[in-house]
């Protein structure tokens, strides 16, 4: 386009957007150009932020870019915590609950069936138990009809967990397993990580400034050590940056899709593969758009030029042929085996709590008959 057209264009790499100089409204950088006129216009990632655009006037937006949380791939798990990932943690917990509390109501169950001896109640206690692992309870010994539907009920709850468990179990020992990826802002505080911020950029301020109290909270720890901002517009300090902040200390930043893409050559060179994790969601949008100087005339025919091409899906055509949003994020389809979580127990424990009813009505019918 420059050659066809004739025009000059310069390609701005440090300090690109520039800051203000002093006291006066003077700018540096690339809205210092397009302010004091050496540049008709600039183009690029912008983000809308209130001094900007006290210096500049935008156009109407081209394209959308997502601004997307970068970290360190996730760590491989140990290979013994699959023997315990087929469950989710809410279903261990009903397990563990279950099992004493079963207990505990067949010993009482037999006691009043003339049981008393302590070690014949702990072997109809430990039956319980035994039943998780052998599904065997031996029926015929017990005469009651409440013992026969406790015991039943429990076989087929036993049932219920040791299929799901080996059918899962399977999946999980052939699978290698990771720890849970950075995905969203919450997940930095939940995890203790700490979110790094480029200074002397609109992120600091878009933290600063924001209402929301989970990036208020971000913005706290930045404000307790600085150490938590970088030179983004350095290229040895962004390197540093990424090998100190992110890979050693396991810490999160900020960055959009496109200079993922981009800096993929940098990473091979340096580590022999890309290290780094992505969020499949944006945490915000910025706006690839078109920068004047304040009250151009001409901004209305450019704004005019903006909307045929988003109206003839030019804009978004080239964008997308450009980037891949498939090539950044990968495959969206997730076919890793998932634990069996309280969802799919619903029914058996259902069952238990028919069994339990079942049973209990039969003692108390049990009990009058025999008092009769």
């Amino acid at each position: 386009m420059a050659e066809k057209y004739h025009f000059n264009y310069t390609i701005k790499t440090e300090f690109a957007w520039g800051q203000p100089i002093g006291e006066n409204g003077e700018w540096n950088g690339l809205i210092g150009n397009v302010k004091n006129g050496t540049s008709a216009f600039g183009v690029g990632i912008i983000f809308m932020d209130y001094d900007y655009s006290k210096a500049v006037d935008y156009l109407d937006t081209l394209v959308f870019y997502p601004i997307i949380l970068r970290s360190k791939k996730p760590s491989k798990l140990p290979a013994y915590s699959n023997l315990l990932r087929p469950f989710s943690l809410l279903v261990w917990l009903m397990i563990l609950a279950f099992v004493p509390a079963f207990v505990i109501v067949f010993i009482t169950f037999k006691h009043s069936e003339g049981v008393t001896k302590g070690s014949e109640l702990a072997s109809h206690g430990f039956m319980v138990v035994r039943i998780l692992f052998g599904q065997s309870g031996k029926l015929t010994t017990h005469n009651e009809r409440s013992s026969k539907i406790f015991v039943g009920f429990w076989i087929m709850i036993v049932l219920f967990l040791s299929s799901m468990y080996e059918c899962n179990l399977r999946a999980y020992l052939m699978h290698t397993s990771y720890e849970k990826p950075i995905e969203t802002e919450k997940d930095i505080l939940d995890r203790g990580r700490d979110l790094y911020l480029p200074v002397r950029t609109p992120f600091d301020a878009y933290y600063r400034d924001s209402e929301l109290d989970l990036r208020r909270q971000l913005w706290a720890k930045v404000e307790k050590n600085p150490n938590l901002l970088f030179y983004s517009g350095i290229a040895s300090c962004v390197l540093q940056h990424e090998e100190t902040n992110l890979l050693e200390k396991g810490g999160v930043d900020l960055l959009s899709p496109v200079i993922f893409f981009a800096r993929y050559p940098i990473m091979k060179e340096k580590f022999g593969y890309e290290p780094f994790y992505i969020s499949k969601k944006a945490v915000f949008e910025l706006q690839f758009s078109m920068m004047l100087k304040k009250h151009q005339d001409h901004r209305q025919d450019l704004n005019w030029v903006v909307r045929q091409l988003q109206a003839a899906g030019i804009v978004d055509h080239l964008s997308r042929n450009y980037l891949s949003q498939e090539a950044v994020f990968g495959e969206s389809l997730d076919n890793r085996p998932k634990a069996f979580t309280f969802e799919h127990f619903a029914g058996a424990f259902v069952i238990l709590t028919i069994g339990l009813i079942l049973g209990f009505c039969m003692f108390l019918y049990e009990s009058l008959s025999t008092k009769e």
